[in-house]
């Protein structure tokens, strides 16, 4: 009996053996497998998290685009949209070749070097003319700082103002103009400005003898005795006026008031959509200068340091507190009254007078206008950025 009751013992033992030994194998592997399942959610989600992470991280690609302006006030939209980093916020990747005056400027569209360009608007006429540009809009007023100077022993300045019916402003008389010696780089707006002064005074540029240097050259030569008269503008009207001389004419003087434009090349129309995005920020920063005046002076004189140009910032104060563009309401009234139409006429008007253009360049240049994206641009600026 003993033996009996031995022997099941020994059975029940083995028995409880095997199936605490099934157990065992059963919860370890179901404990590998959790730990298993725990570490493909944790690879899963650190996964999940990296790549959400890359995409917050990956930059936004950029359109790749190229722009040219001049070192004056009615390109520093571009350049203090390009600070502010205005353009990348429209998914522009921009570079901005910079052109001390506008036939460089003109030669290098040639080759397609840009885009989109702000110039003055004697050069802007050469590019509808002659490059096939497309005039897309107006920037600043361009005449505060054109001007026609003597020196101030002169009989034009001895004469003094209020001489000229209709011009009381311009100094001398007609007959005292007459076989004059000028200075003056051709093509320019200053010599855009010498043309209305003449037609004012009822003379043509047969009465006097212009000869063609660029600004810098002219300013030089004038001061070593050279000319009667010479045309400045920018900080060489400052520097004249610095050396005593007089001006005896300006664009105000004789109601010249010519905008400067803002130029697009076929290719550039082409991409639509890029192009009003550059108009869009251009014109966001044109309004800035407009109502940041103290602090755009100061990028002004920036930008003249950079480029090489002498300037003082008492000068770059002076110069963009005096200088604007249109409001928003005013670029409106002058589509409304196709104002932009009629300033490029008045300065064909006078280059056409002289034999520089034609009457069927007259067509080109007007039909060569096109204002849709400005007044896109205009609308976006209101929806986003007006007060």
């Amino acid at each position: 009996m003993k033996k009996k009751l031995l022997s099941l013992f020994m059975a029940f033992v083995m028995v409880s053996g095997v199936m605490a030994g099934c157990g065992s194998s059963k919860e370890a592997e179901g404990e590998t497998a959790l730990t298993q399942t725990e570490g493909e959610e944790r690879t899963n989600s650190e996964q999940a998290e990296e790549e959400q992470g890359a995409d917050k991280e990956a930059p936004k690609e950029l359109t790749k685009v190229t722009l040219s302006a001049q070192p004056a006030l009615h390109s520093l939209g571009i350049y203090v949209a390009l600070d502010k980093g205005w353009f990348e916020e429209e998914g522009l990747d921009v570079d901005v070749l910079t052109y001390i005056a506008g036939a460089p400027q003109l030669e290098a569209v040639a080759s397609d070097s840009w885009s989109v360009g702000v110039m003055g608007i004697a050069a802007g006429v050469t590019g509808l003319v002659s490059y096939d540009l497309t005039c897309m809009g107006f920037s600043f007023w361009d005449y505060s700082s054109q001007k026609l100077y003597v020196r101030p022993d002169s009989e034009i300045a001895l004469a003094g103002k209020g001489q000229v019916e209709g011009y009381e402003s311009i100094y001398g008389t007609p007959e005292l103009y007459k076989g004059m010696t000028i200075l003056c780089t051709k093509g320019s707006l200053g010599h855009l400005q010498l043309l209305a002064t003449l037609d004012a005074l009822g003379l043509t540029e047969d009465d006097v003898n212009i000869v063609h240097m660029e600004i810098a050259a002219a300013y030089q030569a004038f001061l070593a005795g050279e000319g009667d008269a010479v045309c400045l503008w920018s900080t060489f009207s400052a520097d004249g006026e610095g050396e005593g001389l007089i001006p005896a004419s300006s664009c105000e003087a004789a109601k010249l008031f010519v905008p400067s434009v803002i130029l697009a090349s076929d290719k550039a129309l082409a991409d639509e959509e890029t192009t009003q995005k550059i108009m869009n920020v251009i014109f966001r920063g044109t309004m800035w200068v407009n109502e940041n005046r103290e602090e755009a002076a100061q990028y002004y004189y920036d930008l003249c340091i950079d480029e090489g140009v002498t300037c003082t910032e008492e000068y770059a104060q002076s110069y963009v507190k005096e200088s604007d563009a249109p409001t928003v309401e005013e670029y409106k009234a002058m589509f409304e009254n196709d104002e932009f139409s009629a300033n490029l006429e008045m300065a064909m008007k006078y280059y056409i007078a002289c034999g520089t253009y034609s009457e069927a360049d007259m067509d080109k240049v007007l039909n060569g206008f096109d204002g849709t994206m400005l007044m896109n641009a205009i609308e976006y600026y209101e929806e986003n950025y007006a007060e």
